[in-house]
C-alpha cells in the first residue's frame, strides 16, 4: 500500500518502501538514501521499486554479525561533533569497553548480557572509583545505543540498567575569595606579569583555561567577550566544551585586561613562540604566589569558574542565565560550582547581594596598563 509523505526525521521507519510526493514517487531505501522513480503513474512505480530493490539484502529478519570491536571502531569513526579532548576520552573509555567484554567473553553485543557487566563492575570496584566506572558504562551504553540506531545490534544491554551512584560531596568546596586572589594577582604584576593577566582574564570572563588560550581578538565586543567555536569537525577545528556560543559583558577595565592578556601570550617569548597557557604552568605560579603571601595552596584555573558562578548567583542573577553563560548543559552542575571561600566559608549558606564588579575589581584596579615600550 502506498504511503502518502516522507518518513519524519527522527522517527524509525518500516525499510524500503515507496512514497508519494505531490504527484511523483519515490523509493525510500534507507534514512538518507530516497531516490526518484520519475514517475507518475503507480503500477509502474512499484516496476521501478521492484527493479531498484530487488538486488538488495533484507533488512528484516537478520540478526546483526556486526563484533563489539567493529562496533567501537565505527562508533569512533562517526562525526559526532567532539571536541578534541572530549574525542580522545570517549576513544579510550570505547576501547576499554571492547577489551572488557572480549575478556570476559562478550565479542558480540548479543553476549552482552546483566551477568557479564556485573563481573565487569565487580572486577574494577577495589581498584577504580565509583565515578570513573559510572562514566565508562555511560560511555558503552552510548556505543550500544549507537549500535542500535544504525542496526549494527538488536539491543542495548544498559537499557533498564541502575546507573552506579557516585559518592556523594560531604561539603561544598572551599576556594579562595575575591580578596585573596587580588593579592596573588598584584603579587604577580611583579614577577609573573602574564599569569597576573591569565589570572584576571579568567576570573573577568568565567573561562575555562583552554577557551583563554584559544581566544582572538576577533571575539572582543563593544562590551564584552563572545565566545565563537570553530566550525568543522573535531581533528580539523577547535570547539569549546558544549558548542556553545556564549557571550560575557565586561566593565571597561577588564576588557582592557583581556586584550592585554592576548597581546601578552600572542608576542614572542623566548625563542620566538608564543607563551604556553597551560594548567601546569598556570598551578606552579600559583602555589609560588600562596606560598608566599601565607594564603591556602592549590589556587588552579577552574576556580576562577566556580568564583564567576558564587559571585554571580550572590549578586541575584537567575541560575538559569548563570549556567547558559558559563556554557553548562544542566542547572545542577551549575549548582555544584556555588563555592565557600576560605576566609568566610559561612557565606555559602545564601546567596547574598554582592556585586559582580568584585570580579572586575580584581583585574581592573589591580592591573595598569601597559606603557609603550614595557616588556616582561
Amino acid at each position: 500500500m502506498a504511503e502518502k509523505g516522507g518518513a519524519r526525521p527522527g522517527k524509525r521507519t518500516r525499510g524500503p518502501h515507496l512514497v508519494r510526493r505531490g504527484r511523483r514517487w519515490y523509493a525510500y531505501l534507507a534514512r538518507g538514501d530516497v531516490r526518484t522513480l520519475d514517475t507518475e503513474d503507480e503500477a509502474t512505480a512499484r516496476e521501478r521499486f521492484r527493479a531498484l530493490v530487488g538486488d538488495r539484502p533484507a533488512r528484516s529478519g537478520r540478526a546483526p554479525s556486526a563484533t563489539i570491536a567493529e562496533i567501537v571502531v565505527a562508533y569512533l569513526a562517526a562525526p559526532h561533533g567532539w571536541t578534541r579532548q572530549g574525542a580522545q576520552t570517549e576513544r579510550v573509555r570505547a576501547v576499554l569497553f571492547a577489551e572488557a567484554m572480549a575478556a570476559h567473553g562478550a565479542t558480540t553485543p548479543a553476549q552482552v548480557t546483566t551477568k557479564v557487566l556485573d563481573a565487569w563492575r565487580t572486577a574494577r570496584m577495589p581498584e577504580v572509583a565509583r565515578a570513573t566506572i559510572a562514566r565508562d558504562e555511560a560511555c558503552a551504553k552510548r556505543v550500544l545505543a549507537w549500535a542500535v540506531k544504525h542496526q549494527l545490534a538488536t539491543r542495548n544491554a544498559f537499557d533498564g540498567r541502575a546507573k552506579m551512584p557516585e559518592p556523594s560531596r560531604p561539603h561544598r568546596r572551599i576556594i579562595h575569595s575575591p580578596a585573596q586572589v587580588g593579592r596573588m594577582v598584584a603579587w604577580g604584576l611583579a614577577k609573573h606579569r602574564g599569569w597576573a593577566l591569565t589570572a584576571a582574564t579568567l576570573e573577568a570572563t568565567g573561562f575555562r583555561i583552554e577557551e583563554a588560550r584559544r581566544m582572538t581578538a576577533a571575539w572582543l565586543t563593544v562590551d564584552g567577550v563572545r565566545l565563537e567555536p570553530e566550525a568543522g569537525a573535531a581533528s580539523d577545528a577547535w570547539t569549546s566544551k558544549g558548542f556553545k556560543v556564549r557571550r560575557v559583558t565586561l566593565s571597561a577595565a577588564s576588557l582592557d585586561v583581556v586584550r592585554q592578556f592576548i597581546e601578552w601570550r600572542d608576542a614572542p617569548h623566548g625563542k620566538t613562540r608564543k607563551a604556553g597557557v597551560s594548567d601546569r604552568w598556570f598551578a606552579t605560579i600559583a602555589d609560588r604566589a600562596a606560598k608566599a603571601l601565607d594564603l591556602p595552596p592549590t589556587y588552579r584555573p577552574h576556580d576562577a569558574r566556580r568564583r564567576w558562578v558564587t559571585e554571580t548567583l550572590r549578586a541575584g542573577a537567575p541560575l538559569s542565565a548563570v549556567c547558559d553563560l558559563v556554557g553548562h548543559a544542566d542547572v545542577a552542575t551549575t549548582e555544584r560550582y556555588v563555592c565557600a571561600y576560605y576566609d568566610d566559608p559561612a557565606t555559602i549558606t545564601a546567596p547574598t547581594t554582592a556585586a559582580v564588579e568584585a570580579l572586575t575589581r580584581i583585574s581592573g584596579d589591580v592591573i595598569p596598563m601597559r606603557r609603550k615600550g614595557s616588556s616582561e
